[in-house]
């Protein structure tokens, strides 16, 4: 996978994230992950105040837990600064793959997002958010996807960025050559003025598109979607991807697609930045949180024994995938 490792230490002292408050959408953390929280709340307002485009990636196993982690970050985003400086939008590619071309699942999901998003305030915060930056939003995306869909031209390369040598094959006066010029061509204009539009998004507020599911999709469809969020959001100011994976499981998919002789990491390097490794956690008094109705059902421990249910519950677990 992405050679590039990044650990953060949580840097306090700055106050940089924000408390996530409870409420009925925040989830118990049960495994310690309010730390890479942390540090992933750090590594955005750092991105946010910068204006910096940035692919990174969340990196692990099946079943870690990586939406969950997802999830957290996202409460928090929206709760940063009463929702002014980030706006998140969720795209679960799995949900959304009876699209055949990503780019417009990607619109789609953000389109749904908008939409959703307001629940998540109340009071002044909503009616504001409605007013300003929600409905301009919402204008924007839309625009960008009806013009994917009324320019949709059946192209189905694999990859885009071959756009200047498909130009220069077809500078025959052959048609079959000129056509598949003109469909590369308008298709190239099309992801040219959706990028134009979401930058003039993203100039107030910085955008978070949270990638999620992608492992679930199958290869040929995983690979189109890290290419079409590369061509849509690739050194855009102020938009930031983050996108959840299996490290192993897509090199295994890139090898699939390509070969075993492709340089997998090479290839991923052209998508995503850096990645940050997510563990199997460590089981925490979250446990007897949220399953406090089920260990209610035990005796309590004799006085006489010095263990504590939340330290026999993360000695029981260690090591053990959720």
């Amino acid at each position: 996978m992405v050679d590039a490792m990044i650990e953060y230490e949580p840097d306090i002292s700055h106050n940089l994230s924000p408390v996530l408050t409870e409420s009925d959408d925040t989830p118990i953390d049960i495994l310690d992950r309010q730390e890479v929280v942390t540090q992933l709340m750090e590594l955005l307002t750092a991105l946010s105040n910068t204006k910096s485009s940035c692919t990174f990636a969340l990196n692990g196993k099946w079943g870690t837990g990586k939406t969950f982690v997802l999830k957290m970050v996202e409460c928090q985003l929206r709760d940063y600064q009463a929702g002014e400086k980030f706006a998140v939008f969720h795209y679960n590619c799995w949900e959304y793959d009876y699209y055949d071309e990503p780019l417009i699942a990607i619109v789609s999901s953000m389109l749904d997002s908008i939409d959703e998003y307001t629940q998540f305030f109340s009071g002044e915060v909503k009616e504001k958010l409605q007013s300003g930056f929600v409905n301009t939003a919402k204008q924007v995306i839309k625009k960008v996807a009806c013009s994917f869909i009324e320019n949709k031209t059946g192209i189905d390369a694999d990859d885009l960025s071959d756009f200047v040598e498909k130009v220069q094959e077809a500078t025959s006066q052959d048609n079959h050559e000129q056509h598949e010029y003109n469909k590369y061509y308008a298709f190239h204009k099309v992801v040219e003025n959706a990028r134009e539009e979401l930058s003039k998004l993203a100039e107030n507020q910085t955008l978070v598109i949270v990638v999620d599911e992608l492992d679930r999709c199958l290869p040929n469809y995983a690979i189109k979607i890290l290419e079409r969020l590369h061509h849509l959001f690739s050194e855009l100011n102020n938009i930031i991807v983050v996108l959840a994976i299996d490290g192993e499981q897509l090199d295994n998919t890139v090898a699939q697609i390509f070969g075993n002789k492709v340089d997998t990491n090479s290839y991923l390097k052209k998508f995503i930045n850096f990645e940050i490794p997510l563990g199997l956690g460590k089981v925490n008094y979250g446990f007897v949180q949220k399953y406090s109705d089920y260990i209610g059902l035990f005796t309590e421990t004799p006085s006489d024994i010095q263990l504590s249910i939340e330290d026999y519950l993360s000695a029981l677990f260690s090591g053990v995938n959720m």
